[in-house]
């Protein structure tokens, strides 16, 4: 019988003999569970030790992928040892990828429903450390993704944009590329792609030339604009028709400038730019909805980053937006070819319709633009409510 601490299965059953067979039963199997879950200590990321072995969710670290590590190995293009003599005593869980005990280090490749814990060599386990996700280093080396980075100086090495960018004293790197004459001294993360030294703007890896670093300013993590004195970048594009000192994002792939306000680079006709902006999300998906002094409009991300002007008329919510043959980023003359429209009701849609009815081939416009607004009835439901509670105050 398995101990628990000082207390045995049995003797707890000795002390209540008159307990029901069934009830006794299941006290003990509940027992001997306890037991085999306290056999096992959790050492995070799914790793836990069972005396002499490490698991990783259940599966011995020393044996899982055996039998196919060979093959994995030429599929990956490098030579893969799979861990043996792991000492559990001393194993360490690092991160989700590294692990590493007294005399080794190690890195878990994984696919759905697969693993395979390989051995890294060169390493020193004494000064071996998780840096961010899939980079690590000991005193002698960077490792990225299991494999070590030429070039890169272990000891001064920092995290400019932890999983994409990082830096040591001579160099910066997005992810395993060196960026060609980036100053690693004054190398910064500014707002999600984008990054600057003292004389360079970068999107990921590429310079934006002629954007003033000083200048420069962005809006958001999930924006990919920005924007410095003289003009505006989409991501690495610049946008010429947009005035720089006064561009905003209101949402997304929505901006203003004091000209206009635009999605996807066209304008949009009747929103007014100094009080354009974002009410509320409506959900987790970035669909939003969105106003000026005068108007209502929705932003609906799923259906193309499209915006469509709402109007409460009281018994019905008016919808309407232009269609241009192709939105791209900066086709501000873009000619509308279509107005599509439509009511929504309490009990559904009515009045819907395109004007002019656009002869594009093999594209039946009215149809699509019908089961578009039945896509998102509920969105446009949940706008109307918002708005009505709005007039309402």
């Amino acid at each position: 019988m398995k101990t628990l601490g000082t207390i045995t299965a049995s003797s707890v059953l000795g002390k209540r003999q008159y307990l029901f067979p069934m009830t006794r039963l299941l006290i003990l199997c509940s027992l001997l569970l306890f037991a085999a879950v306290c056999g096992a200590k959790d050492l995070g990321e799914g790793y836990s030790r069972d005396g002499e072995f490490i698991f990783f969710e259940g599966k011995r670290i020393d044996q899982e992928g055996a039998h196919d590590i060979d093959k994995f190995s030429r599929a990956v293009g490098r030579k893969l040892t799979l861990c043996s003599n792991v000492d559990a005593a001393s194993f360490q869980v690092l991160s989700e990828e590294y692990t590493k005990d007294k005399n080794k280090v190690y890195y878990k490749w994984i696919s759905p429903g697969r693993f395979w814990v390989v051995e890294l060599s060169k390493t020193n386990p004494a000064t071996f450390e998780s840096v961010s996700f899939n980079l690590a280093r000991d005193k002698n080396h960077a490792w990225y993704y299991g494999k070590i980075l030429p070039g890169v100086d272990a000891t001064s090495l920092q995290i400019v944009d932890s999983g994409f960018v990082w830096k040591d004293d001579h160099h910066v790197w997005y992810k395993h590329k060196k960026i060609a004459g980036a100053d690693p001294a004054t190398f910064k993360h500014l707002e999600h792609g984008f990054y600057r030294d003292a004389e360079n703007v970068y999107w990921c890896d590429t310079v934006l030339k002629g954007a003033d670093p000083h200048t420069f300013r962005t809006f958001g993590e999930n924006s990919s604009y920005g924007a410095d004195k003289n003009r505006v970048w989409g991501i690495t594009k610049p946008l010429p028709f947009l005035d720089a000192p006064t561009f905003d994002v209101v949402h997304r792939s929505v901006y203003k400038d004091k000209n206009g306000v635009y999605a996807k680079g066209i304008r949009l006709d009747q929103a007014e730019p100094k009080t354009f902006r974002k009410i509320v999300d409506l959900d987790q998906h970035f669909n939003a909805l969105l106003a000026d002094g005068k108007n209502y409009f929705i932003f609906l991300r799923d259906y193309r980053g499209e915006v469509f002007r709402l109007e409460d008329r009281g018994k019905s919510l008016y919808i309407s937006r232009p269609i241009h043959p192709i939105q791209s980023l900066g086709d501000l003359l873009q000619k509308q070819i279509a107005v599509s429209s439509g009511e929504l009701t309490k009990t559904g849609w009515v009045n819907q319709k395109v004007v002019p009815v656009p002869k594009l081939r093999n594209r039946d416009i009215p149809g699509e633009e019908k089961d578009l607004m039945k896509t998102y009835q509920k969105l446009f439901s949940k706008a109307w409510d918002i708005i009505r509670a709005q007039n309402s105050d």
